[in-house]
């Protein structure tokens, strides 16, 4: 009888709560698919979070524990891949959870079309107000990326420069590494940046879709992503003006390195990328600084030289929402000619609409 592949599913844990965390392994033992183990690396947590898992880790011996000193989700899958030994490889967020025919979906896309990735559906809800509502796998199809068109499409579309092949109204795949079944060769010269920084998922994407020479996509959901306010596009980032000219700077090289025919998947990305910067540090609650330190740092980060031509070359045109693209092109005006304070203002009107002021 042949042996099933054995997927590694590995979970990087900083301080979660004791619920999140039964809620995301609880998900892994009851799917159909049961050829599995489950890798998670402590990231350095406190000592009521090691004891949590401590405790979950007696309760199957299939899950496996390993700690590192604290040094970001990215070190931490790093880590899990080292250690890991199945043929496959799945992340999985220790807030977030699968859906029950998450694994059994993944090989059987993964053994009809022999991918060097498959990827599956998420489907993101506000965690106080999921009903508990799961999806059933309906859909057997998987779309296949294996055309340089297409990985430019797909490049293009994770870079949130969407396209309508690849967009669902109730579910989506993203520029992160999970809701993705790996094979494991792929991953082994291809790490997550040890840089704790926003976007190394982005960056590690990226650099991973160079070298397959064949993805496909699952139309079934297999993960449900938890939106809550610990979240790292949402906590206070002390560094965060650094890393936003760090990260502008470094996704705009291995764009123009590796995917030259994706600009606009980069101009959209480094527009994104200020939603950050004004949520985890500018407009965050926690800044002390005065209004205008904060304005002169955003327009000390707007004005680097990789912003500026992403705002030179962005259109809105797609923008159906007369009203949201009405305001993104003033934004657009006022960061590239003045006043920028203008801008800053149009940005925090636009992330209080949104609820992303905290």
């Amino acid at each position: 009888m042949t042996k099933s592949p054995v997927i590694s599913i590995i979970i990087p844990v900083y301080n979660q709560k004791k619920d999140r965390l039964e809620r995301c392994v609880n998900s892994i033992f009851r799917q159909s698919y049961q050829s599995f183990e489950v890798i998670i690396v402590n990231d350095g947590s406190n000592s009521e979070c090691v004891n949590n898992l401590n405790r979950l880790c007696n309760t199957d011996n299939r899950i496996k524990l390993f700690s590192q000193s604290n040094s970001g989700a990215g070190a931490a899958r790093n880590h899990g891949v080292e250690v890991s030994t199945g043929e496959y490889i799945l992340f999985l967020d220790s807030d977030d959870m699968l859906s029950d025919y998450a694994l059994e979906d993944a090989i059987l896309c993964m053994q009809k079309t022999d991918a060097d990735i498959v990827i599956g559906q998420i489907h993101k809800e506000k965690e106080k107000e999921w009903s508990g509502a799961l999806y059933r796998r309906e859909n057997p199809d998987c779309i296949i990326i294996s055309s340089e068109t297409e990985f430019n499409e797909y490049i293009n579309h994770i870079l949130f420069y969407h396209s309508q092949r690849f967009s669902f109204t109730d579910r989506y795949f993203c520029d992160g590494p999970v809701a993705k079944l790996c094979k494991k060769q792929i991953l082994r010269s291809e790490h997550f940046d040890k840089y704790n920084c926003w976007s190394e998922d982005t960056i590690w994407n990226l650099r991973v879709t160079k070298a397959c020479s064949k993805i496909a996509i699952s139309k079934n959901v297999w993960y449900y992503a938890f939106a809550n306010e610990d979240s790292q596009t949402h906590v206070f980032r002390p560094n965060a003006a650094y890393e936003f000219k760090y990260r502008i700077a470094q996704v705009d090289n291995l764009i123009s390195l590796l995917w030259p025919e994706c600009m606009k998947g980069l101009y959209t990305q480094v527009w994104i990328s200020t939603h950050y910067l004004m949520a985890c540090f500018l407009l965050n609650i926690e800044n002390k600084d005065s209004m205008s330190t904060r304005i002169k740092t955003f327009t000390d980060c707007i004005d680097h030289p990789v912003y500026q031509k992403m705002l030179k070359n962005i259109s809105f045109a797609d923008e159906h929402v007369f009203t949201k693209r009405i305001m993104k092109n003033a934004i657009r005006f006022f960061s590239l000619h003045g006043p920028k304070a203008l801008a800053f203002f149009l940005w925090k009107i636009v992330l209080f609409i949104k609820k992303g002021e905290r």
